[in-house]
């Protein structure tokens, strides 16, 4: 399996995962400080530095130019398209700072698409500090720019 291939299996378990916790919690799990909630799940933490693991060993790959631009626009829709599970969401937004390093090295053409994605499906309201980071990478234009 290549890197850009384990990448994505990853996502697949880790939506497995949420929606097996999800379908698993009971309705009180976590309020009052009792019993846990599964958006504290260690999961979720894991997930999040597999990704970044996975981000560098396709970098070390020496991935092609369609490698990266099919990586970054992975992990930059995967939040949007998972936005009607709500463990996942916030998670999956939040591995978009793994598309960072991938970036500089798109074509202007694509981060223009990307940049036109971002604004269609992440309202500036709803952007952490590190999703401003990814937009206005995207905005900076990749390669050449």
């Amino acid at each position: 399996m290549d890197e850009l291939e384990a990448l994505k299996a990853r996502y697949d378990t880790y939506l497995a995962f949420t929606r097996q916790l999800a379908a698993k919690a009971s309705p009180t799990a976590g309020l009052l400080g009792l019993g846990s909630s599964p958006k504290d799940h260690p999961g979720h933490e894991e997930f999040y530095e597999d990704v970044g693991r996975l981000v560098t060993a396709l970098l070390a790959a020496d991935p092609t130019p369609a490698q990266v631009s099919e990586a970054a626009g992975f992990l930059i829709r995967s939040a949007a398209e998972h936005r009607d599970e709500p463990l996942a969401f916030w998670f999956l937004f939040a591995a978009q700072s793994h598309a960072r390093p991938l970036i500089p090295l798109l074509a202007p053409e694509v981060c223009a698409a990307l940049r036109t994605f971002y604004d269609a499906n992440y309202p500036k309201n709803t952007r952490l500090p590190v999703q401003k980071e990814v937009y206005h990478l995207l905005k900076k234009g990749g390669k050449g720019a």
